[in-house]
């Protein structure tokens, strides 16, 4: 949700990407941007539902971790977004 809300505003020239690879890509070709974002949130999705037993601790935490920052960072660029 956050590559498909950011292409859009980038796309409308509403906001800038401030990640240098992720502005690397769109630069290169907007779908190279949009693809890559959704295959990171795949694979964060797959590693995710992995039992517990084959991943450690400290992964599962980096996963939870990762996981409330990225949703905190899609309601903050939503909500932005949308005031627009």
């Amino acid at each position: 949700m956050d590559g498909l809300i950011t292409f859009w505003g980038v796309q409308h020239s509403l906001i800038d990407e401030a990640n240098p690879l992720m502005k690397e890509l769109f630069s290169i070709h907007p779908y190279a941007f949009l693809g890559f974002k959704i295959i990171l949130s795949l694979l964060l999705l797959f590693l995710g539902i992995i039992k517990f037993e084959f991943i450690s601790r400290l992964v599962w935490a980096s996963l939870s971790v990762a996981t409330i920052l990225y949703t905190g960072v899609l309601i903050y660029h939503a909500y932005w977004l949308f005031l627009l």
